[in-house]
């Protein structure tokens, strides 16, 4: 594959991330047809009674047939599909969804996005599946489960559910 990395922006504690802003002004900025990529890429975001933070493994920005398409990648050494995996995919969709609500500037021109996302297994010494191969997720259910979540009222059920999901994403 024929992709650029973009690089890092920032760094905290030793561990090198590409910024919100950063990687907004990368997309402005991007010539069309180049295919670029960066990683951990953070973002927050508020959703109902709850603030979301993260940082994405993987953010790949791909041109098809003239159209950009915004691949999120969560690199996991586990075999099975779990869950947390899932919704930590969704959380962070929902994120882009809500930042992207009105559009966005890729390479100067205001857009609608496809976004899409998958899990890519790190196998130790069978190495890494292939992003483009790993067919990218359906997760709807689980975005309107973290929506549900998101609108109840605060109190012990909502509040535990924020533990919860707010440990899942932490990597925990």
């Amino acid at each position: 594959y024929n992709i650029e990395f973009l690089g890092c922006t920032s760094k905290s504690r030793g561990v090198e991330y590409t910024d919100w802003d950063s990687f907004i002004d990368y997309l402005e900025n991007a010539r069309e047809s180049k295919d670029v990529f960066m990683r951990e890429v953070e973002i927050c975001s508020d959703e109902g009674a709850f603030t979301l933070h993260g940082q994405m493994d993987f953010v790949i920005l791909r041109w098809i047939s003239g159209n950009p398409v915004i691949r999120i990648l969560e690199c996991k050494s586990s075999r099975k599909d779990k869950t947390y995996h899932r919704i930590q995919l969704a959380s962070y969709v929902l994120m882009i969804k809500q930042k992207f609500a009105e559009g966005v500037v890729i390479g100067g021109v205001k857009r609608d996005v496809v976004i899409e996302c998958t899990v890519v297994r790190v196998e130790g010494h069978a190495g890494v599946q292939d992003p483009f191969e790993v067919p990218s997720l359906n997760l709807e259910n689980e975005m309107l489960d973290l929506v549900a979540i998101a609108q109840s009222s605060p109190g012990a059920i909502a509040v535990n559910g924020a533990i919860v999901v707010g440990y899942k994403l932490a990597g925990a």
